[in-house]
């Protein structure tokens, strides 16, 4: 009997569950082995965000006589202790380097193999020193330059192709997703891995997902942020799951969020092809897009607000301006709530309390906002 009543015991630490929130219990966490898993209901904030987002100004201008305010496919954006910008042109492979006016300043870079050259990358880094890190795939390699453009090098990644996403710690220590290739179905783990700049890995966690083999490419689709303390986050594309890890990769929290469509299945979708032709084929829906952490530790997504229907164009541009909002969590995985988005974000980055939608495709320009408290 008294062994009995331990292992009871023990059970009851290892798994409690509180319900927490509001009167109408907008949360629950459950605790698990030390960590907590928080599973929303509700926005806490309830229907009206305290938070907004206050424009400030666009970046790139395809109708400006200067070229140097021409942006070229903008595919991301950094910024600097000073304020200046770094924009990534996809297309041609450069970086346009605007101060906090958004005045142009130089050009970073160019397309190419050579020193300095960049062969193709959609991603950029930069660092607390002000140094931009570029991970070249075409090159397999990263490649590094000083804010004021001088090519500082580039060292060899040991996995070709470098996998986005692409994070950089404060310790210059590289944080992306782990890719396990198989024969035939070259499926990707979904483990998060840290390296060092010359693509040496010597960390890595999370869990793989238990989940039909057909679905593990889509499943495991991770997606990837980091604060300014060396904090890990991670959300999935199609899996309702965000989390948070120090940098040693021990769990603090995983959380889920309230969604109006169903999750985690295969569905038979009609979609147009290239030529014209409506076609069939099986996808899953989409939940997140991409993720980040703002200066107060608030996370932030780009979810779909519904569901992946029969449309005939999923690619339209007007279809996709209405199929996203931000998802806000606060540090501890609460969903605070719901920030509408307004017109087509091909990607969104955060820095500080600066927030920055990427339209990569129609003004081809960047805008900057900032968070504001309601």
């Amino acid at each position: 009997m008294k062994i009995k009543t331990v292992l009871a015991s023990l059970f009851f630490l290892a798994a409690v569950t509180i319900t927490c929130g509001t009167s109408d219990q907008t949360y629950t966490i459950e605790t698990i082995e030390g960590v907590k898993h928080i599973h929303n209901h509700a926005p806490l904030w309830g229907d009206e965000p305290r938070i907004k987002l206050e424009f400030v100004k666009e970046i790139g201008d395809k109708e400006s006589d200067d070229e140097n305010y021409y942006l070229f496919r903008p595919s991301d954006i950094g910024r600097d202790a000073g304020g200046n910008y770094y924009v990534l042109e996809q297309t041609v492979n450069q970086i346009k380097v605007f101060d906090s006016d958004g005045k142009y300043k130089m050009t970073i870079g160019r397309k190419g193999q050579g020193p300095g050259e960049i062969g193709a990358a959609t991603r950029i880094a930069v660092s607390v020193e002000g140094n931009i890190y570029v991970p070249d795939q075409r090159n397999g390699r990263i490649q590094v330059f000083a804010p004021d453009g001088k090519d500082l090098g580039s060292t060899r990644f040991n996995t070709s192709p470098i996998p986005p996403p692409f994070r950089l710690l404060s310790t210059g220590e590289i944080v992306h997703e782990k890719i396990i290739r198989r024969p035939l179905s070259g499926i990707r783990s979904g483990l998060v891995q840290i390296t060092d700049l010359a693509g040496n890995p010597f960390r890595e966690f999370a869990e793989l997902n238990d989940i039909d083999e057909k679905l593990l490419d889509k499943a495991r689709k991770i997606l990837i942020a980091v604060d300014s303390v060396d904090n890990i986050y991670t959300a999935f594309r199609y899996l309702n799951r965000v989390e948070k890890y120090t940098s040693s990769g021990k769990l603090i929290f995983r959380a889920d969020r309230p969604l109006n469509y169903e999750t985690g299945s295969l569905k038979m979708r009609k979609i147009r092809a290239l030529d014209g032709s409506i076609r069939e084929t099986y996808l899953m829906n989409t939940i997140s897009q991409s993720i980040e952490v703002d200066s107060r530790g608030r996370i932030w997504i780009l979810s779909w607000l519904r569901e992946l229907k029969d449309f005939e164009n999923p690619s339209d541009r007007e279809v996709l301006s209405s199929l996203f909002e931000f998802h806000v969590f606060d540090p501890n995985g609460i969903f605070l709530g719901v920030i509408p988005v307004e017109s087509v974000v091909d990607k969104f980055r955060i820095s500080g309390d600066r927030l920055f939608i990427i339209d990569m495709l129609d003004e081809m320009c960047v805008y900057e906002y900032k968070i504001v408290e309601k």
